[in-house]
């Protein structure tokens, strides 16, 4: 493996511990978010940075992002994994790096006719919440009597 290969893979753990960090940072909000009564300690606590209006879309961001990163990071994964000097299509060849720049849709084209296996499982993985990670990423959702809404077609909302 060159200098840039390990750099460039040193990088991505990093990034895959950064991740790690964000995920078990939002973890630790849902114990909170779930009790009104955790919700005021944290206002009184935010010493007037805070208010019970505002709490929500603080919340709401913060879910939203991790939810987009979840979605982006399983992503990325599967791209940065395919291009390992280790693995091959069933052709023998290793996988294109520009595979690492593609699109969800065309990444799994390119899987459909190149892999061994079925891909079903990933299908399902990255399609599975598209259209909500596509509300959330594009700004596509409302926070309305304690329920959040989003678009997955701009003439139909869904309750979170």
């Amino acid at each position: 493996m060159s200098s840039f290969e390990t750099l460039s893979y040193q990088h991505f753990i990093n990034i895959l511990k950064n991740q790690n960090n964000i995920y078990d940072a939002g973890n630790m909000l849902f114990p909170i978010v779930r009790f009104p009564g955790n919700m005021k300690q944290l206002i009184r606590l935010s010493q007037g940075r805070l208010n019970e209006k505002d709490f929500p879309f603080v919340i709401l961001s913060t879910l939203s992002y991790i939810l987009i990163l979840t979605y982006e990071s399983n992503l990325n994964v599967i791209k940065k994994t395919l291009t390992t000097s280790y693995l091959t299509n069933r052709r023998g060849k290793a996988w294109d790096k520009t595979i690492e720049e593609t699109a969800p849709e065309t990444l799994l084209g390119m899987l459909r006719k190149h892999s061994n296996d079925s891909v079903t499982y990933i299908e399902d993985m990255i399609f599975k919440h598209r259209n909500l990670r596509n509300a959330l990423s594009h700004g596509l959702f409302w926070y309305e009597n304690e329920n959040i809404f989003y678009v997955d077609n701009i003439a139909r909302a869904r309750d979170l």
